[in-house]
């Protein structure tokens, strides 16, 4: 981008009768615009989902610069890793340079939804006419190094057996009771 002088000569020029003078003009070239183009991300992901790889292009082949605008998630070079639940939005912008100005930024939204943990009733046994004993659970499948300390309050864990039911196998029921995990 810059003025350029038009240099105007004789060329072919001829008339009879005239001379010609020569005036130069000047060219202005300015900066180019651009436009960023995206691969939309997947959207909805779970979360503990691996690592997203952005992809996005400016028109004028100058690189992308991604940024998280909200929600909970990382940014590392073109790389996205969600940290928590909800809505993340990611910028792409393209800041231009002394021949292109800058791109108009462009967003991304993705929904992350809760990622599922198990929650399995222990077995146990008592003798007939005896009392059901405390019943106690495992959970099972937290992600992104996540602990069970995550977790808090406690599963419903009911049977239809009581002391006079009879000797045989009961089904111990698993049930959601005051359990809360963000991100589950």
């Amino acid at each position: 981008p810059g003025n350029y002088t038009i240099t105007a000569a004789a060329g072919t020029l001829s008339a009879a009768n005239y001379g010609f003078s020569f005036v130069a003009g000047t060219l202005t070239v300015g900066t180019a615009t651009q436009t960023i183009n995206c691969t939309p991300p997947a959207s909805p992901v779970i979360y503990g989902v691996a690592p997203i790889a952005l992809s996005c292009t400016a028109t004028s082949g100058l690189a992308v610069s991604f940024s998280v605008v909200s929600g909970p998630g990382t940014i590392s070079g073109s790389t996205l890793t969600i940290t928590g639940v909800g809505t993340v939005t990611v910028a792409a912008n393209q800041a231009g340079n002394s021949n292109y100005v800058a791109a108009a930024q462009v967003t991304a939204s993705i929904a992350v939804n809760p990622a599922t943990l198990t929650v399995t009733a222990n077995n146990f046994s008592r003798a007939y006419g005896a009392a059901n004993p405390a019943f106690t659970d495992i959970i099972t499948g937290f992600v992104n190094g996540d602990l069970p300390s995550v977790v808090s309050g406690a599963a419903s864990l009911t049977t239809t057996a009581t002391p006079a039911s009879l000797p045989g196998n009961y089904t111990i029921t698993a049930a959601a009771g005051t359990l809360s995990a963000a991100n589950y």
